[in-house]
């Protein structure tokens, strides 16, 4: 063995620990755009989630987007009354709906795709719906259609604007 690799076998742990990132509780600190920009993820945060390289608007989370968009951050989730039958169809491929389902839901702790809330907009009250990419692709099943009636249905009888 050289002299080299024994002085590098000494450093090594050394270098790596000088080197190493520290992931917090949320997860990576940086983000690829389709761009090929590498972007902070806090810098992409405070920019809206807009590339500053080419403009790209990257995917916002439903209650993150509700953040951005109620007056001081502040909204009321609506939970829809939906029914109790996940699969009326009894679809299976590879899996069947129901444990895509219950993984999607265990993954986001949401009960389907779509979120809705009611808050202020510029002192105007509103209510808005969201979907949520991370939760089976954003697939609009039966919950995500009744959630999507039901907040027109909330919106309607409080005579509310409906944004989704």
């Amino acid at each position: 063995m050289n002299w080299i690799t024994e002085k590098f076998k000494r450093f090594k742990p050394k270098i790596k620990n000088l080197f190493r990132v520290k992931i917090g509780p949320e997860g990576k600190l940086w983000e690829n755009c389709s761009c090929g920009a590498v972007l902070y993820k806090q810098d992409l945060k405070e920019n809206l989630y807009v590339c500053t390289k080419c403009n790209k608007h990257h995917r916002i989370e439903p209650k993150e987007r509700f953040q951005i968009l109620f007056d001081d951050g502040q909204y009321q989730e609506i939970s829809p009354m939906l029914p109790a039958i996940d699969d009326p169809l009894l679809f299976t491929d590879s899996k069947t709906y129901g444990m895509r389902l219950k993984q999607a839901r265990e993954e986001t702790g949401q009960h389907d795709s779509v979120i809705l809330a009611t808050g202020k907009v510029n002192n105007v009250y509103l209510v808005a719906g969201a979907m949520n990419f991370n939760f089976m692709g954003g697939s609009v099943g039966r919950a995500a259609g009744e959630a999507f009636v039901a907040g027109a249905e909330f919106a309607y009888a409080n005579k509310l604007a409906y944004v989704f």
